[in-house]
């Protein structure tokens, strides 16, 4: 009998291709220690998603992360110029400091950084996460990385640059629900940390058109971050006003 995930990956598969969106994911050395990245990772490979990576993440990741990501890698900047006039969003799921200073000043000597400034100058949505890089992260402060503020406010300038040029710069507990909301901008979706006290109890890992027709107008359901959505479910939800609550799965809750 099939399992579980495996039945809500099949779904998840065959719905992706219908999604408008195609990613570029941008993978840096700070990325080559996965553990808690690796469950995204495992998503992505079930999109069309491109990839590239730096020399420093080619060197650090295992071979079994090569080898799995392999067939999804962008070689070459002309490869890479070519697929970003179709790419929809870039993703940066460790936003690395040496990352940052090269996209807030120009800087183009890898194929992760051209991505970044092709990005840029084509005003393409891209989506990245500071924890490895902003002086104010619980990443860094446990690192003692934070302790000159010199240097600090160097790199909240270099933030500062990302956002001016459109960037989007997040917490990693942030990054489902806000990579969900750009996926599924249609439905009203709302962290964690905003939660309202009197939603239902029930959490829905697979929600359907069938399942959507019995809530009320206006109602709030709870999804996992890892939750699938078929899209006759994302327009009635739409159309009934209906608020998806995201819920992220806490550690040492897992039995």
């Amino acid at each position: 009998m099939m399992e579980k995930e495996e039945i809500i990956r099949n779904i998840l598969k065959s719905l992706l291709p219908m999604m408008d969106k195609k990613a570029l994911v941008l993978l840096t050395g700070g990325t080559a220690d996965y553990q808690e990245y690796q469950k995204m990772v495992d998503e992505l490979l079930l999109t069309e998603a491109r990839i590239a990576v730096t020399p420093a993440f080619k060197s650090l990741a295992s071979s079994a992360i090569k080898d799995r990501l392999d067939s999804r890698f962008i070689l070459d900047g002309e490869t890479l110029y070519r697929e970003i006039n179709e790419i929809n969003i870039i993703i940066i799921p460790v936003l690395t400091r040496n990352t940052l200073a090269k996209g807030a000043m120009g800087i183009q000597d890898n194929l992760v950084s051209m991505a970044i400034a092709a990005g840029f100058m084509k005003k393409i949505p891209i989506l990245a996460v500071t924890e490895n890089c902003s002086p104010d992260s619980g990443h860094t402060r446990e690192t003692g990385m934070n302790l000159n503020e010199s240097y600090n406010r160097m790199m909240a300038g270099y933030e500062e640059r990302w956002n001016e040029f459109g960037a989007i710069l997040i917490g990693r507990e942030e990054f489902s629900s806000r990579l969900k909301k750009m996926l599924y901008p249609e439905i009203p979706i709302y962290s964690e940390r905003h939660l309202p006290e009197q939603s239902s109890s029930e959490v829905f890992f697979v929600l359907t058109m069938k399942d959507v027709q019995g809530f009320r107008p206006g109602q709030r359901i709870k999804v996992s971050s890892r939750s699938v959505i078929t899209p006759l479910a994302r327009e009635a939800l739409n159309e009934k006003n209906i608020i998806v609550e995201i819920i992220e799965k806490k550690k040492g809750n897992q039995p």
